[in-house]
């Protein structure tokens, strides 16, 4: 009896064990399609990277803030 017990438990144990790995597997694999990767753009005046969202577009150039911009603009007006 204490061996069909000991059988019955250890069965048991593997089915937790498979499922919770199941589990984490499937959320770790819904955590990494809701992160989407940056669109990554270079400042025209300094060439520092920062996010497409972050950057101050002019035309199809990209700036780190509006003082670069402007001082794109003035070099340019020259």
């Amino acid at each position: 009896m204490l061996r069909i017990l000991l059988i019955v438990l250890v069965f048991a144990a593997v089915i937790f064990l498979f499922n919770r790995l199941k589990y984490s597997r499937e959320t770790v694999r819904e955590k990494s399609e809701k992160i989407l990767p940056a669109t990554l753009v270079r400042c025209a005046y300094c060439q520092l990277h920062l996010n497409r969202d972050e950057a101050v577009e002019s035309g199809e150039h990209y700036f780190c803030c509006v003082e670069h911009r402007d001082m794109a603009e003035n070099e340019s007006s020259r």
